[in-house]
Parts: structure tokens; C-alpha cells; sequence
């Protein structure tokens, strides 16, 4: 298991992205404060970052200035908003690790997920991606988190394609089990990349874990896939395919089961032609997860931001699906959200959910509370390489969304750290309590030219106790 550390605060295609992988790796490993995954602690002025409340704390306890963790996603105890979990990936060593309080963010604790034998670290995966997927909390109380990696023999050559892993947690956070092989990657030609997890409750009560991932060849990563798990992750099905319609699809969102037992997966066509819309699917399974059928649901000018398209959610009784997604109809990136109350048969227009006044939106998340609200957190761009972090929120299922709010208090330039390095292409996660949502995301204030320090920073926002749709 991995060990912890504590620190007390105040509250286009695979190609591009292995180039950049590359460049991150290298320039990564200049890096004058670096050291191994227990480096001692440095001086470092966490002023900037230090109220939960108020702009966003450091969500980690690490000190080192060479530092840089992406991907941030977080869960919060249903039973006590002040104990939260974080996961994210230290591209400063390339190690997944996670993160939990108990106080609310005053105190954090790290931990490093534990690979299985033989398998390399969790930073980049062949198709240059960044191998962190999302952490999720079942009904029980078990914690997921999922990622990909391969296995190397001594020469650090592959020894088949990426694996899915995923880590279980059943004290909340305070440890995880060494990570086991969920769906284990075929030849050097195949590859599971980009994992993402949901949980519910299985038939049996168990909880039932669902993943979906990308599937990659030495040509491209075209295909979007299933696996579950029907014993709180103890073992998984082999992987199903998602996107079976000509030409396949990508950017699969979490599985989620509506009130019919239907499995759902939203995921993206992009066309190589730039004058063909990209198509925004639909994926159903009505067999449990064993096979799929494929609607389109929208065509816009370049669906998502890189490779993410669109993220999917349920109301709390799973008759209804909301999804989040980023395209560029109106000539910039606009972040849009859309409902179905038929099981995906028809849409609700979409519902701009960013300021026109400001620069484009994406890389959107999606949250459900238990009493309904619904919490939307994604990145706008004020100007070039400048990103904001925006929160906004419906009480009355989606029919409006009558107020956002920044949640960072100084803008965040991402020509510090590695967010523009490696894509641009990782949103905020967003965490639903009754009182509040907690939004976390990569934010670079702490760094400068000579470090790039980059933290997961985690920001309460709470929810204005008035009337339906605030």
C-alpha cells in the first residue's frame, strides 16, 4: 500500500500527444528540485493556495517545488462533506496517487497507488496519453480509481499493450490495496488507454463497478469500450465494444445505468475531413452491458476540447439523463448541457451554460447531489494560455441555470506547469454534497519558469439555500 505524507494548509492524435509526452518527460527530468516520491520537504510559500473557501487550497501535502499533478478528480462522504478524496497523476515522476482530509482541506494526506508486479509507472502510455482515469465512490463506501499501464520486461520494453488497473479503497481513503489488472491489454498492438469509472448498486447489493476506455492499434486509438465488474471490482468482464458503427468513436464518457437498466456511454466521431462535423453518439446496451447499438445525437463543428466530448449523468431516481459536452457552433469553444427524459431517444436543445462575454469554454464535468442539483464545473479561456475555473448549477433538473461563479481568485497562466504540454486536453472534477459541490483542478500559481510547480487545488462552492433554480 501506498504511504502517506501530511501538511496543514488554511483552508491530429495519438501522434501530437506523444511528441508532447516526450518533451514533458524530458523536460521533467531538468528539473533542479526534483527527487523520488519521498523528497524532503522545501520552503515553499503556499499563501496563494490556502483557503478552501476562498479561491482554493493546495489539495496534496507535498512541498517540493518540482511538482505536477493533473487530471484531479475528487469524491466527497455523503455523511460528512469535511472528508474528501482526491486523485491525480505527478507527471514529476509520472505516479498516480490520491489524497484525503478529514478537516475540510486543513490537512491532506498523499498516498501513491501500488502497481501490480512488473508493470511500469502511471504518467504516459503509448499512445501519449496521460494514463490517470477518475476516482468514484460506490455504495458501499468502497473507493475506485482507475488508470492504465503495461507491463515491461528488464530493459523497460513493453511486454504486451496497456492494461486497465484499478485500486480499491475500504477506509476511506486512508489506504488503497495494491492496484489489480481489471482488463488486461492483448499484444503490443493493443492497448486500453483513458479509463473512466462510475459505481452502483448491483443486483445483489455488491456494488457494481463500470469502466470504459479507449482501444488503441499502432495506427490510432478509434475505438471506445466496456468492461464491468459485478463484485465490487474483484473481477471483470472482457472488454465490450461501445462505438460499433462505422468509423468507431472515442472520448467515452463514465458508464451510467438509467431506471430501465440500460447502460449508457456517450462518446465522439471526428472526422479527418475538417469540413465534416464531429458527432456527438449515443451508446445503449439493453443486455446488461454485453452489446451495444449506436444513435447519433448531435453534429457540430469539433465536438470537445482535444479528445474529451461530453461527460453523462442521471437524476438521483435514474430516469433521467443530463449530459455535458464543449463545441465550437458558435465559432469558439461554448460549454452546452442537454437532457433526456426517454432513455436517450430525444434531446432538450442545448443550454449554453458560459458567459459569451468572456473567451471560449471547455473540458466540462458533471455532478448530481442526492436531493437533485445538478453541479457543471469547466475551464474558460479569458485570453491566450490564461484558463478560470467555473462552477455552475441547477436546482429545478436543468430547466435553468440562473447563476456561475469563478472559483479561482487570480487567473491561471498554463504557460506555467504542464497542462499546456500535455494537451490542454484534462478538465476540473466536480463533487456533489447537499450544502455545497467541490470543484479541484490543475492550477500552476505556485510555479514559476524554473519549477512549473503544479497542484491539484480543491475549491468548496456552496449552494445558495433559496428558492428552485438557484
Amino acid at each position: 500500500m501506498g504511504t502517506g505524507t501530511r501538511s496543514t494548509s488554511r483552508s491530429s492524435w495519438p501522434p501530437v500527444l506523444m511528441a508532447v509526452g516526450l518533451l514533458v518527460l524530458g523536460v521533467a527530468g531538468l528539473r533542479l528540485f526534483g527527487g523520488d516520491d519521498g523528497g524532503a520537504a522545501s520552503a515553499v510559500d503556499e499563501g496563494p493556495l490556502a483557503d478552501c473557501d476562498v479561491g482554493g487550497c493546495k489539495a496534496n501535502a507535498d512541498v517540493r517545488p518540482a511538482r505536477g499533478y493533473e487530471v484531479p478528480s475528487v469524491v466527497v462522504d455523503p455523511g460528512d462533506p469535511d472528508h474528501l478524496v482526491v486523485a491525480d497523476v505527478n507527471l514529476v515522476g509520472g505516479l498516480c496517487g490520491w489524497h484525503v482530509t478529514f478537516d475540510g482541506g486543513e490537512e491532506w494526506e498523499d498516498g501513491v497507488f501500488e502497481l501490480p508486479t512488473g508493470f511500469k509507472n502511471c504518467q504516459l502510455d503509448s499512445a501519449g496519453f496521460l494514463s490517470a482515469g477518475n476516482i468514484a465512490r460506490g455504495p458501499s463506501g468502497t473507493l475506485y480509481y482507475v488508470f492504465s499501464s503495461a507491463r515491461v520486461d528488464e530493459a523497460k520494453t513493453p511486454l504486451e499493450g496497456e492494461s486497465v488497473l484499478v485500486a480499491r479503497s475500504s477506509d476511506g481513503g486512508r489506504s488503497f490495496a495494491a492496484a489489480t489488472v481489471a482488463v488486461p491489454g492483448g499484444s503490443t498492438e493493443v492497448s486500453y488507454v483513458r479509463p473512466s469509472v462510475n459505481v452502483v448498486a448491483g443486483a445483489d447489493g455488491t456494488d457494481r463497478v463500470l469502466v470504459s476506455f479507449w482501444g488503441c492499434d499502432l495506427v490510432a486509438c478509434a475505438r471506445a469500450h466496456f468492461a464491468q465488474s459485478l463484485d465490487g471490482g474483484a473481477s471483470f468482464s472482457p472488454p465490450v465494444l461501445v462505438s460499433v458503427d462505422d468509423p468507431g468513436g472515442t472520448s467515452p464518457s463514465a458508464p451510467v445505468v438509467d431506471a430501465d437498466a440500460t447502460v449508457h456511454v456517450m462518446f465522439v466521431r471526428h472526422s479527418d475531413n475538417p469540413s465534416v462535423d464531429s458527432q456527438l453518439a449515443l451508446a445503449r446496451s439493453t443486455d446488461g452491458g454485453a452489446s451495444f447499438t449506436n444513435t447519433t445525437i448531435d453534429s457540430q463543428p469539433f465536438l470537445g476540447r482535444t479528445y474529451d466530448a461530453a461527460e453523462l449523468a442521471t437524476s438521483p431516481d435514474a430516469s433521467i439523463l443530463y449530459t455535458v459536452f464543449s463545441d465550437n457552433r458558435q465559432g469558439r469553444p461554448d460549454v452546452f448541457f442537454r437532457r433526456s427524459s426517454d432513455g436517450g431517444d430525444t434531446w432538450d436543445q442545448a443550454v449554453l451554460l458560459n458567459s459569451l462575454s468572456e473567451g471560449g469554454a471547455f473540458l466540462p464535468n458533471v455532478s448530481v447531489g442526492p436531493g437533485g442539483r445538478i453541479d457543471v464545473a469547466f475551464y474558460q479561456q479569458t485570453r491566450e494560455n490564461v484558463n478560470d475555473v467555473v462552477w455552475t448549477h441547477s436546482n429545478d433538473g436543468g430547466d435553468t441555470f440562473p447563476r456561475s461563479l469563478q472559483l479561482n481568485d487570480a487567473f491561471i497562466d498554463r504557460d506555467v506547469g504542464y497542462s499546456f504540454e500535455v494537451g490542454d486536453s484534462y478538465g476540473p472534477g466536480v463533487a456533489s454534497a447537499p450544502a455545497a459541490a467541490f470543484v479541484v483542478w490543475s492550477d500552476s500559481r505556485l510555479g514559476n519558469g524554473l519549477t512549473d510547480t503544479q497542484d491539484t487545488v480543491l475549491r468548496r462552492a456552496p449552494v445558495p439555500a433559496t428558492g428552485p433554480g438557484t
